[in-house]
């Protein structure tokens, strides 16, 4: 099992988040998914300000379950101070305590000084212990050795995207003891759905190639390898899963590796995706 590095996403929480899911999880379905976490040793939820009725059942169910010890970590966007007070204040209204971790969700604020100054004063004032980074593109790890007093950084990273492995980020984020969560495992859901979405002809050709290798390994799918590779990768602290229902939670922690696997893992691994729009999910035309 990998329970030991799983963080539950908390975007599928009261909504319908993902290309694959099309059911939203009413609030007592959230209870007992939530309930099933804590039995199972995952114990912090990953959200967003940007997901309201995701913190509010979060909140609903933190405040009923006061012997359990719950972290969560939240992502802001920032337009001005106020705005980003209004945000903290309404969060910890929502889930009835501050977040341990408060995210940047753009780098492009964390690299405003400015909004950097507001953030940590705010994250002092309402007793916030961690700051974090969410990255996006690419383009902005060349700007990596200007994080200072950060805990975590979050990239997107599947079987398919490996853009943001980069030796010169990981080598940092080592020296400066900030630990790396990977979100995306499942590729926004693609990796649950019939067919790929989203693609150019090019891109086409390639996922026909990755597509002809798993025909012959009926019985392996996608999302397993790419959960199987992303959780051991050593450098990864931890992953961030979300799932549409509890069902979905425990195949994710019934996934086990064995070399059959290990050896299509490293079939796919030697073929390379480059388009940048069809490895953006912020970039997909739903």
């Amino acid at each position: 099992m990998y329970k030991n590095k799983i963080i539950l996403g908390g975007a599928q929480i009261g909504s319908n988040y993902g290309i694959s899911n099309k059911k939203k999880l009413r609030a007592h379905e959230c209870f007992k998914l939530l309930s099933f976490c804590f039995k199972n040793n995952i114990n912090t939820i990953d959200t967003s300000i940007n997901y309201p009725n995701s913190e509010k059942i979060i909140g609903e169910y933190i405040k009923k379950q006061k012997q359990q010890r719950w972290n969560i970590h939240t992502k802001i966007s920032i337009k001005s101070k106020f705005q980003v007070e209004e945000q903290i204040k309404s969060m910890i209204k929502r889930l009835g305590k501050p977040p341990k971790v408060l995210y940047f969700h753009y780098f492009k604020d964390y690299l405003n000084k400015d909004k950097r100054r507001i953030v940590f004063t705010l994250c002092k004032r309402y007793k916030i212990k961690e700051i974090g980074v969410s990255f996006h593109r690419v383009y902005d790890l060349k700007y990596i050795s200007k994080l200072k007093n950060i805990s975590i950084i979050q990239i997107p990273i599947n079987i398919f995207d490996r853009r943001f492995i980069e030796k010169k980020t990981i080598s940092y984020c080592k020296k400066k003891n900030i630990k790396i969560y990977a979100r995306s495992v499942f590729f926004q859901g693609m990796f649950f759905l019939k067919k790929y979405r989203f693609y150019d002809k090019k891109t086409k050709i390639i996922l026909d190639k990755i597509t002809d290798i798993l025909k012959n390994y009926k019985q392996i799918k996608l999302y397993e390898l790419s959960f199987i590779w992303v959780n051991g990768l050593k450098y990864i602290d931890n992953v961030i899963v979300g799932v549409n229902n509890i069902n979905q939670l425990k195949e994710n922690l019934n996934i086990r590796s064995t070399k059959e696997k290990k050896d299509v893992i490293n079939k796919i691994l030697k073929i390379k995706l480059n388009n940048d729009k069809f490895l953006s999910p912020y970039k997909w035309k739903i």
